[in-house]
């Protein structure tokens, strides 16, 4: 899945290779190791870089936290909701 976002800084980041989504959050797998978790912005089109994680000798590792942290996330969204 591919999702056109924005880094939050004026700088689009273009299309992203997304590994994981819950909801309105996901994760970005950037590059080896690196992943970044979003939300969707409730005000535009864009979206608001919520964590990241970088484990470059352990990918999996920072997947897993990646994808842990986007789920709590979309539980804490969806209770407030």
């Amino acid at each position: 899945m591919d999702r056109s976002i924005s880094r939050g800084d004026g700088v689009s980041s273009g299309r992203q290779n997304v590994e994981h989504q819950n909801g309105e959050v996901w994760v970005t797998r950037d590059g080896k190791g690196l992943y970044r978790v979003w939300r969707q912005s409730s005000s535009s089109t864009h979206g608001v870089r919520c964590g990241t994680f970088h484990f470059h000798d352990d990918p999996p590792k920072a997947l897993r936290m990646a994808v842990e942290h986007c789920d709590v996330l979309a539980a804490r969204i969806a209770k407030a909701g």
